[in-house]
Formats: C-alpha cells, structure tokens, sequence
C-alpha cells in the first residue's frame, strides 16, 4: 500500500544504517509503523514489534508481519463448505442497499452527504459487505483475530 509517508523508498538505506549500528541484533522495533513495509523488510530475519497510533497500521502490521503464516480459516471452512475468500469476493450488494452502518460508502463514494469519489457506490458497498461479513464472523467465533486481520 502506497501512500504519502511511506519508508518503501527507503528500505535499502534504513537496513545499511540498522545493520551497521549493531550487525547482530534480533529484535526490530518499528515505531511508526503506518503500512508496515520496514518491519517486512526485517521479517525474514527478526522479530517485529510494530507501534501505530492508527487502527489501520494495526491491522496492517498483525496481518503482514505478525502471523507466522498464512490464516487457514478451518472453523469457517468447515461451517461455509468452501473458501471463505472466494464467499468473499462473489459478495454484490446493489446500489439500492445503501444502509446507515455503511461506513466507506456514505464516507467515500457519490452515495453520501459529500458526494466524494474516491470509490464508486458499488466498490464502497462492497468494502462494506466484506467489513461487516468479517466482523459478524469474529463476533460469532467463526475466525479468530489474527484471521480478521
């Protein structure tokens, strides 16, 4: 994820002055973590502790660079019969659906107040979809958290 900010640029130059500084280190700590793309460099090799003031750094850090591994979503699997990705992406909610908890939609799109255009009401509407399908699953144990990330 590119955005203004991002260390992505500086990869090489932060490793070189990291590892000259101290060569054996295990631990990498990330202060400001936003997209995560400097503890991803370390992964590999460290440990990250990721920090962010922001929910979406969060997010992005527990799934990038906390997991060990990929999810496997076994629970959902088994109670879905399917992958719950492709569930996921087949989601189509209708432009007529538009509802108060509609977040991205009301915040993003020509749905709302603002009339905004960073996303079209049916992109807006699917984020949506996919946000509250993920948040039912969790309230209802059907993935876990690091799964939710």
């Amino acid at each position: 994820m590119r955005y203004i900010g991002s260390k992505q640029n500086l990869l090489a130059e932060i490793r070189s002055v990291v590892v000259a500084q101290n060569p054996n280190f295990k631990v990498f700590c990330d202060m400001f973590a936003g997209t995560g793309v400097v503890g991803r460099e370390f992964k590999a090799s460290h440990q990250i502790i990721s920090n962010d003031i922001l929910y979406f750094a969060y997010v992005l850090n527990a799934a990038h660079n906390g997991l060990p591994n990929n999810p496997d979503f076994s629970r959902l699997k088994k109670k879905l019969g399917h992958d719950p990705i492709d569930f996921l992406n087949k989601l189509s909610p209708k432009e007529s659906d538009v509802a108060e908890s509609d977040f991205m939609t009301l915040s993003y799109s020509p749905a709302g107040e603002a009339g905004r255009q960073y996303l079209t009401v049916r992109n807006a509407l699917k984020i949506d979809r996919i946000r509250q399908t993920i948040s039912q699953w969790l309230k209802s144990n059907d993935i876990s958290e690091a799964e939710s990330c």
